[in-house]
C-alpha cells in the first residue's frame, strides 16, 4: 500500500482525500473545457435533425437530345448519386414541353399547355379511369374530355414545328387541386402542375409515358430499337426533342450532423467533377451531350446552417470553456496550496537539505501527474455523456473531442500546482525577507476588477451570447461572486468579533465554537471564499439559463401571438371559431405630429381562451380585460406596451376608416403579435365598436352608415383596415383542418415551437444551454474544495482539540465545539454564495438578453431547484467536512501534536 500510494503521488497530495480530490478536479476541467467542440458537433446535430429536407438530392440537366448517348450518361449520373453516402439511387424523371402545344384529335383542336413527362415509377401512382392495356401515353380526364378521346385512340401533338401521333394507352383521373402538390411527392418541383383558379384547370397538361415510349417519341432509339418496338405510331419522321432531365436520390438516411456533413461534402466533391471536364466523370457527361449537370439538394443550404450556427455559438461556449478553466485552475491552486500548507514541516527539513522553492515545485509537479492523468482520461471518458444531457441532440460525437485542448489542461493544471507549491515555500520559509501585501491591497484589488466588470456589464451593450468574446461577461460570474463574498466575510468578521462574548449563557462547544468562528472568520478566507465561489457560481448560472428560457418563451409568444397563428384576408372569417381559436386585428394608428404607433384590436370573449398570457407579460390578463371593458366614457379605454415619452395620455389616432379617441388606463411589458419595439395599444373590439357608434361623428360610423344606404352596416366593416390574425392554442394540425374547412389557406401558419427553432432563438438558446454546464461544474468543484478543506483543517483541528484538551474542556466538549466550528465555517460560506448568486441575477441578468430588440426585456428568475440543490450539497459538504473534524480530532494523541505543532 505504501508503495501504491508513492507510484500515485497520494504521499505528496494530502493523502488519499487530497490525491482523489486532485483527480476529480482535474476530471472536471477537462470535461468542462474539452466538451466545446464534442457541443458543436450537438448544435450541428441538432439542426440536422430539426431541418425538413423537402426535397431529397437531385442531379439536373438541361438535355439537348434524348440520344443513345444520353441514356448512357444518364445511368452514369444515377449510379454516381448512388454511390454517395446515406443515399442510395432513386427515379428518373425526363421532360419536354410546357410550351403553347395544339392538342388535336383530328377534328377537334385544344390551345393547351402540356409536358410531356416520363417519371420512373409515376404511372403506377396513376389512378385509372381507362385503359387500353397497350403502351401509349396517358391524360387526364379534363383534357380527354374536351378532345373527345378515350383509351385505344390515337391524337395528335402539334407544334410549329413538329407533330407527334400518339396512342393513349389510357385516362387518369384528374387531380383535386389540394394535392398536387403531394400526389407525386417526388416528381421535382418545377414539372408539377398547378391549378388555374379563374379557369378551373391544371396548367400544364401532363402526358405522361413509359420509359419506351418516351424514348420513342422524343427520337431517342436507335432505327433497330424503333423497329423492334411494339409501339404503333402513326408518323415515320421523329425530330430529336431537348427538354430536362432530373436525377434523384433516397431521402438522406443519415441520423447526425457528421453524416449530413460528409453526405453535403461527398456532393459537393461529385458536383465539382460532374462540370470538369479533365474529371473522368466529367470528361464522360461532356461526350455524352451533357456538360453542365448540376446537383441541387437542400442539405448544403443546412450545412450552411450548421456552420452559421456553430460560428455565432462558438465564442459564448468559448466564453464558458475560459470561466470553467478559470474555477478549476483556482480550485488546483488552492488544493496545492492547502498542501503545502499541510506539509510546511517536511518544506523546512527539505530546504535545510538544500532543496529550492522551485525544485519543490517541480516535486509537485511530479507528484501530481498522476493524479492528472487519471483525471484527464476520466474527463475525456465523461465528456461526451455531459454533452449529451446538456446539448441540443443526444448523440455522441467521441470523434470530436480536441486531444490537444485535454492535454492542455491538465499540463496548466500541473503547472499552476508547481507554482503555487513554490509560492507557497516561499511564504513558509520567509525567502528573500520578503513580506505579503496588506490584506486590504488585495481586497481593493479584487473590488476594483469586480466594479469595473459591473460597469462594463450594466453600462454597456447587453451581452450577445452569439455575438463577440465579452470578457465582462466571461469574468464576471466568478470575479463579481468572489468580491460580494470578500465583502460580506469582512462584514461578518467585524460583527462576530464585536459579538464574540455574546454567547457566554450557550452550551460549552456551542460557545467554544462561537468564540473560534467570531476570532478565526478574517483568517478563513482560504476556506469560505472558494467553497462561496464554487456554490455561488453554480447557482448564478442556473439561475442565467432559467431566466433565458422564460424570456426566449415570452418574446416567441409575442413575435406569434400566441401558440399557432396565421394571417388572414382583411374580411378575417365570418363563421363561428372554436374554443382557442380567437380573431385579432392589428395595424397602424396615425396622428398628425405625432409617431405612428401599433394598435390591437381582440375580441375578450375569446382571447384568453386562445393565447396563453404569461405574467412576464405584465399582469393578469383578467385584469388587462378588466381595464379596457369601459366603452361608455368619452374615450376608448387602452393598455399601451412599450410606450415612450412622445405618446401622450390621451388623444386620438386614426386608421383607413376609423378616428379613435383613446386614454391610457394602464401598460404592460409587452402584447401577443406586437412588433419590435414598437409603441402598441391593445384595445377591446366591443369597446370600440360601442363607443365608435355612440360617437358615430368622430369615429367614421356615420360614414359607413351613408355608405351602406338601407342596408345595416356591418361590424367589421370598421375594422377592415387592420390585418386580421387567427390565432390559436389549437395544435398546428387542428388549425390547419380549420382553415381547410373554411376554405382558407395554411400555407401562412406559424408556430411558437417553429419560432423557437429559428436561428434568431435557437443559437441564444443553445449557447446559454452550454452555460448549464458552468453550473453542473460549479456544484462538483464546491464538493472538491470541500475535501481540500478536510486536508486543510486535519491538522489545524488536531492542534486546536490539543489546546483545549490542555485547559480543561472535556474530550466531547472539545470535539464537538471543533466540529460546530468547522460546519459553521462551511455553512456560512454555501449561505454567502447563495445570497450573491440572488443579488448578482437580480442585478445583471438584464445584460444577458438575448434577443434584446424584442419585448418582453429579460426577467431575472431564481433558479430554486439549483438553489436547493447547492444547499444540499452545501448541508452534505458540511456534515462530512464534521465528522472528518470530529474524528481527527478524537483520535488526535495530545502530547504528539503538541510537540510537532
Amino acid at each position: 500500500m505504501h508503495r501504491l500510494t508513492r507510484m500515485l503521488g497520494a504521499r505528496t497530495s494530502g493523502g488519499w482525500t487530497g490525491w482523489l480530490a486532485f483527480v476529480a478536479v482535474f476530471a472536471i476541467s477537462v470535461a468542462g473545457v474539452a466538451s466545446g467542440p464534442v457541443f458543436l458537433e450537438s448544435v450541428g446535430d441538432a439542426i440536422a435533425v430539426d431541418a425538413v429536407v423537402s426535397q431529397p438530392p437531385a442531379a439536373r440537366a438541361f438535355v439537348d437530345a434524348f440520344d443513345e448517348g444520353f441514356r448512357e450518361g444518364s445511368d452514369l449520373v444515377a449510379d454516381s448519386l448512388a454511390s454517395v453516402s446515406s443515399l442510395d439511387r432513386g427515379p428518373i424523371t425526363y421532360s419536354v414541353g410546357a410550351i403553347r402545344t395544339s392538342v388535336s384529335n383530328g377534328a377537334l383542336t385544344s390551345g393547351a399547355q402540356i409536358r410531356l413527362v416520363y417519371h420512373e415509377g409515376g404511372l403506377e401512382q396513376l389512378t385509372p379511369v381507362a385503359t387500353s392495356g397497350e403502351p401509349g401515353v396517358w391524360i387526364g380526364q379534363r383534357l380527354a374530355a374536351v378532345l373527345g378521346v378515350g383509351a385505344g385512340d390515337r391524337f395528335l401533338i402539334t407544334d410549329p414545328e413538329w407533330t407527334l401521333d400518339v396512342p393513349l394507352a389510357g385516362i387518369y383521373r384528374d387531380l383535386d387541386p389540394a394535392d398536387l402538390g403531394s400526389f407525386w411527392s417526388r416528381l421535382p418541383a418545377e414539372i408539377r402542375p398547378r391549378f388555374d383558379l379563374v379557369f378551373k384547370k391544371v396548367e400544364p397538361e401532363l402526358i405522361l409515358a413509359d420509359e419506351e415510349t418516351f424514348y420513342l417519341l422524343v427520337g431517342g432509339l436507335t432505327d433497330e430499337e424503333r423497329r423492334e418496338s411494339s409501339i404503333s405510331l402513326g408518323v415515320e419522321d421523329f425530330p430529336p426533342l431537348s427538354g430536362r432531365a432530373w436525377w434523384q436520390t433516397t431521402p438522406f438516411t443519415g441520423e447526425t450532423g457528421a453524416d449530413l456533413l460528409r453526405t453535403a461534402d461527398e456532393l459537393f466533391d461529385l458536383q465539382t467533377a460532374f462540370v470538369d471536364p479533365t474529371d473522368p466523370l466529367g470528361g464522360q457527361l461532356s461526350a455524352a451531350g451533357m456538360p453542365r449537370v448540376r446537383i441541387d439538394t437542400d442539405l448544403f443550404g443546412i450545412t450552411n446552417d450548421i456552420s452559421e450556427a456553430k460560428d455565432r455559438i462558438q465564442l459564448s461556449v468559448g466564453s464558458v470553456q475560459i470561466t470553467i478553466g478559470l474555477v478549476g485552475m483556482v480550485v488546483v491552486a488552492l488544493g496545492a496550496w492547502f498542501v503545502a500548507r499541510r506539509r510546511r514541516r517536511e518544506i523546512r527539513m527539505w530546504t535545510i537539505e538544500g532543496r529550492s522553492p522551485w525544485a519543490l515545485g517541480l516535486e509537485a509537479v511530479v507528484g501530481a501527474a498522476p493524479a492528472a492523468l487519471i483525471g484527464a482520461v476520466v474527463g475525456a471518458a465523461a465528456i461526451p455523456f455531459l454533452v449529451s444531457a446538456l446539448g441540443p441532440a443526444s448523440n455522441l460525437h467521441p470523434e470530436a473531442l480536441s486531444y490537444p485542448l485535454i492535454v492542455g489542461v491538465a499540463a496548466a493544471g500541473l503547472a499552476v500546482t508547481g507554482v503555487v507549491t513554490a509560492m507557497a515555500a516561499v511564504r513558509i520559509l520567509n525567502v528573500e525577507n520578503r513580506s505579503l501585501a496588506p490584506r486590504w491591497v488585495s481586497d481593493l484589488a479584487l473590488y476594483g476588477i469586480a466594479v469595473t466588470l459591473a460597469v462594463q456589464l450594466v453600462v454597456g451593450e447587453p451581452v450577445d451570447p452569439t455575438g463577440q468574446l465579452n470578457l465582462a461577461a466571461v469574468l464576471f460570474p466568478v470575479i463579481g461572486t468572489a468580491a460580494l463574498v470578500v465583502v460580506g466575510l469582512r462584514v461578518l468578521s467585524l460583527i462576530a468579533f464585536r459579538w464574540r462574548t455574546a454567547g457566554a449563557g450557550l452550551p460549552t462547544p456551542a460557545f467554544l465554537a462561537w468564540r473560534r468562528v467570531a476570532a478565526a472568520l478574517t483568517g478563513s478566507v482560504a476556506v469560505v471564499v472558494p467553497i462561496a465561489v464554487a456554490i455561488g457560481t453554480a447557482a448564478l448560472a442556473s439561475s442565467l439559463t432559467a431566466s433565458l428560457s422564460l424570456s426566449l418563451d415570452a418574446k416567441s409568444l409575442v413575435q406569434v401571438g400566441s401558440e399557432v397563428s396565421v394571417s388572414l384576408p382583411r374580411t378575417g372569417v365570418s363563421v363561428e371559431l372554436p374554443d382557442g381559436y380567437s380573431l385579432v386585428r392589428t395595424g397602424t394608428a396615425t396622428s398628425q405630429g405625432r409617431e405612428p404607433v401599433m394598435m390591437i384590436v381582440i375580441d375578450p370573449a375569446s382571447y384568453a381562451a386562445a393565447v396563453p398570457w404569461d405574467e412576464v407579460l405584465g399582469g393578469d390578463l383578467s385584469a388587462v380585460l378588466e381595464l379596457l371593458a369601459d366603452g361608455t366614457g368619452e374615450r376608448v379605454p387602452t393598455v399601451v406596451a412599450n410606450r415612450t415619452g412622445r405618446f401622450p395620455d390621451s388623444g386620438s389616432r386614426r386608421t383607413q376608416d376609423l378616428t379613435l379617441a383613446y386614454e391610457v388606463v394602464g401598460e404592460v411589458e409587452a402584447i401577443p403579435l406586437m412588433a419590435a419595439r414598437r409603441t402598441t395599444m391593445l384595445v377591446r373590439r366591443d369597446t370600440v365598436l360601442a363607443w365608435a357608434q355612440a360617437n358615430a361623428e368622430i369615429s367614421g360610423w356615420s360614414d359607413l352608415e351613408l355608405e351602406a344606404g338601407d342596408e345595416p352596416v356591418d361590424d367589421n366593416d370598421l375594422l377592415l383596415a387592420l390585418q386580421a390574425w387567427l390565432v390559436s392554442t389549437d395544435s398546428p394540425g387542428g388549425v390547419a383542418d380549420f382553415l381547410g374547412s373554411i376554405g382558407q389557406s395554411p400555407n401562412l401558419l406559424q408556430t411558437r415551437s417553429g419560432a423557437l427553432e429559428d436561428a434568431s432563438f435557437s443559437a441564444p438558446r443553445w449557447a446559454f444551454d452550454y452555460l448549464r454546464l458552468l453550473a453542473f461544474v460549479s456544484i462538483p468543484l464546491a464538493i472538491v474544495v470541500y475535501a481540500f478543506a478536510v486536508v486543510e483543517e486535519r491538522r489545524r483541528i488536531a492542534v486546536a482539540h490539543a489546546l483545549l484538551r490542555r485547559m480543561g474542556v472535556g474530550r466531547s466538549s472539545a470535539s464537538a465545539a471543533l466540529a460546530i466550528e468547522v460546519a459553521a465555517l462551511i455553512a456560512l460560506a454555501s449561505l454567502l454564495g447563495l445570497a450573491t448568486a440572488a443579488v448578482l441575477t437580480f442585478t445583471v441578468a438584464g445584460q444577458f438578453d438575448p434577443l434584446p430588440r424584442l419585448l418582453p426585456q429579460l426577467t431575472p428568475v431564481i433558479a430554486a431547484g439549483a438553489f436547493a440543490l447547492a444547499a444540499l450539497i452545501a448541508f452534505v459538504g458540511a456534515t462530512v467536512v464534521w465528522w472528518s473534524a470530529r474524528r481527527s480530532a478524537a483520535r488526535a494523541d495530545i502530547a504528539e501534536v503538541l510537540r510537532v505543532g
